[in-house]
């Protein structure tokens, strides 16, 4: 795995070598083989694992505010297309615009009831909204919220269990106040405690203040 701070590509190279983004990089720590089982901790982790190096542990930061933030979050993100979003990269584009078949009505008002009386030209104007970047407007409040530095918060946050969360004090704040979309996680607690705890979760991960 290449990961490239500056780039918001991602391209499958040769021999296995994926290029990734920041966000789908922490994306992939939060998920990842556990830093406790790594470092020999766990008792059914092979004994030879035990000396092999550390990975270099994902860094966020808490705001003025104690939200977690990733402090290297590059502003103006690329914003994934709706197949992206809508999670049919591996679909046809018919078998796409039929699972759609029901947002789709409202989007294109020429478009038959029955997909089997859907033409070549409508399937195709189909798959050229599906690979079209979304934009801010088309998201709600938490999936905005991913494409901002409190995004990382909210990854980290969905990786655990509510228990866990609340053990290492967390809260998942939505619109603190009325009015607001804001959504982000924050910390109430010590910070050196914090990444003891995230460490025997098994997360390579060091929050900073």
């Amino acid at each position: 795995m290449v990961f490239f701070e500056e780039s918001q590509d991602k391209i499958e190279k040769p021999g296995g070598r994926i290029r990734v983004n920041r966000r789908d990089f922490l994306t992939l720590v939060f998920g990842s083989v556990s830093a406790v089982a790594i470092s020999g901790g766990v008792g059914l982790w092979p004994i030879e694992a035990a000396s092999r190096p550390l990975a270099e542990p994902a860094r966020l930061a808490l705001d003025s505010e104690d939200y977690v933030i990733d402090p290297l979050f590059e502003y103006c993100p690329e914003l994934p297309t709706f197949r992206e979003l809508l999670g049919l990269e591996e679909n046809s584009p018919l078998d796409s615009a039929i699972e759609l078949k029901d947002e789709l009505f409202w989007r294109f008002e020429c478009i038959d009831d029955d997909p089997q009386n859907w033409s070549e030209r409508d399937i195709k104007e189909i798959a050229a909204w599906l690979d079209s970047q979304v934009e801010l407007e088309d998201l709600g409040p938490w999936e905005v919220m991913k494409y901002t530095e409190y995004g990382a918060g909210l990854s980290l946050y969905e990786s655990m269990s509510f228990k866990d969360a609340e053990r290492l004090g967390f809260v998942l704040v939505e619109g603190p106040m009325p009015g607001s979309d804001f959504v982000g996680l924050r910390f109430d607690g010590d910070i050196e405690e914090l990444n003891q705890n995230l460490a025997r979760l098994g997360m390579n991960l060091i929050i900073a203040e």
